[in-house]
């Protein structure tokens, strides 16, 4: 779990395009920012035992944007000469074979994607991953769901339904693994604006019930048991009013940072010129594939 302080993850005043934001609409930005740095900051993770801690009825799911992140990192895979496919798919391998060996008593699990969160996977090259995982995943018998955004109806709606335990994710950007010297120029502003998107959506998931575990600091044991830090909140209230008014107050906030991300990334993608590589193209061939929500394993 990456630390935040007051003001630590405020959004620049230009869209990534290059445009600069409307004084009201940088204000409720920066308003926003400021509501989801302090639910952040709110946070109270704690040690646990997270699979062996859940009935026998419950379920759990896996940020699939956030599972890939961590294996670009981890694994410390070299990018720079067009990616490492093979050693990222045994990553994969290792890190589903750990969860199914800890996950004992057979909970359900799911791998769930967001589109609006393809931008964290910052090149063309951590594009193509996600496309390929998602292909990957089914064949290593993981069901895949799919929604629009973390904040969009169609998840809400699932969550109401469900009512998983637990959503593994991380709150570590990372910078575009290609390297290269544009790369590295648009790095910072890049991972200030993940950064806050990606505790955006811890603030969000928590103020839905939805108790977050951070995959950075996940542990297998030999036993077979999973231990990391899950999320509650401390005594932080943005109103007097109580629980629900904290709850409302940080989901809507979250969702402005991340519609603020969403629409940055759209215009950067439609200012930037096409590569070799159609990394959005083949995501889409292969995520689209599925309606939102249902398995892939299923849409055939």
């Amino acid at each position: 779990m990456s630390e935040a302080g007051p003001g630590a993850a405020a959004p620049s005043g230009e869209d990534s395009g290059g445009g600069a934001l409307a004084p009201a609409a940088q204000e409720r930005l920066q308003l926003a920012a400021d509501v989801v740095d302090a639910a952040y900051a709110g946070l109270r993770p704690f040690y646990s035992n997270l699979l062996d801690d859940m009935g026998a009825t419950d379920s759990f799911l896996i940020c699939g944007h956030s599972l890939l992140l961590e294996l670009l990192a981890g694994e410390r895979l070299d990018w720079s000469h067009g990616g490492q496919f093979l050693q990222l798919r045994a990553a994969l391998e290792r890190f589903i074979a750990g969860i199914n060996a800890a996950n004992t008593t057979g909970l359900r699990y799911w791998v769930v994607l967001f589109d609006a969160s393809a931008a964290v996977l910052p090149g063309a090259a951590a594009q193509a991953a996600l496309a390929l995982a998602a292909s990957w995943l089914p064949a290593l018998g993981v069901p895949t769901l799919r929604f629009s955004a973390w904040w969009g109806e169609d998840w809400r709606q699932w969550l109401e339904r469900v009512r998983p335990s637990m959503l593994l994710l991380t709150d570590l950007p990372q910078g575009d693994p290609s390297g290269g010297a544009a790369a590295a120029a648009s790095s910072a502003a890049q991972l200030q604006r993940a950064r806050l998107f990606l505790q955006a959506a811890v603030v969000a998931n928590q103020a839905q019930g939805v108790q977050c575990a951070f995959m950075s600091e996940l542990r297998f044991m030999a036993e077979g048991h999973l231990f990391g830090f899950r999320t509650g909140w401390r005594s932080w209230v943005p109103s007097r009013r109580g629980t629900a008014d904290r709850n409302a107050l940080s989901a809507a906030a979250a969702r402005d940072v991340g519609l603020a991300f969403e629409r940055s990334a759209a215009e950067a993608d439609g200012g930037s010129e096409g590569g070799a590589l159609d990394a959005a193209a083949l995501a889409q061939e292969i995520v689209g594939s599925a309606p939102p929500g249902v398995p892939w394993c299923c849409a055939r």
